[in-house]
């Protein structure tokens, strides 16, 4: 729909179409439609009620609950920095795979087991909390990974600047406040 205008009408020419092409391709009936509140979308979904009155039409809750985060996001809140921090490390630490098996070395050592830190992907419920989640599962490897190892961690960096930089970053790994913050 990229090149054509956007509108409720050939929003709904396009749902009655893929209705259709469920119904004939797949063998099924379709009785609900779910869409965001665009107003293309808006408007394709209310001539959807009234051509197919018998369907369950509904609102995306998905899209809604990203908006609602979308706004809170923009929120100065500490937790959103201790989340933007959170982030930043584990970026660092993927990005950098001689410190990342030190880490998962030390995990080993600590927990006779690895995890691996991931970054959250934002299509997905409760993403950002699994994420936090992981870190403070190896919050004690990690910061003995840290006290064992903070300088030769921040030399894999590269050259000074991005050794500065390394240790912006990484340095809240040392820090108990950082991860009490966490911990709320």
């Amino acid at each position: 729909m990229t090149k054509e205008p956007k509108t409720g009408d050939r929003m709904f020419e396009l749902m009655k179409a893929d209705k259709t092409l469920m119904e004939e391709k797949y063998k099924i009936t379709v009785g609900g439609w779910c869409a965001d509140e665009g107003p293309d979308t808006k408007k394709g979904k209310r001539l959807m009620s009234e051509a197919f009155c018998w369907m369950i039409i509904i609102v995306c809750w998905a899209h809604q609950m990203n908006l609602v985060v979308g706004d809170l996001l923009r929120v100065k809140h500490e937790l959103i920095e201790v989340i933007k921090t959170v982030l930043e490390i584990i970026t660092w630490f993927n990005g950098h795979s001689v410190p990342l098996a030190w880490l998962q070395d030390e995990q080993q050592l600590t927990y006779n087991k690895s995890w691996i830190i991931f970054l959250p992907v934002i299509t997905r419920w409760l993403a950002h909390y699994h994420t936090c989640a992981r870190l403070l599962k190896i919050e004690r490897a990690m910061c003995a990974c840290w006290a064992r190892k903070a300088d030769k961690i921040i030399m894999k960096a590269g050259n000074t600047e991005k050794q500065e930089s390394a240790r912006a970053v990484l340095e809240p790994i040392g820090d108990v406040e950082f991860w009490k913050k966490l911990r709320r």
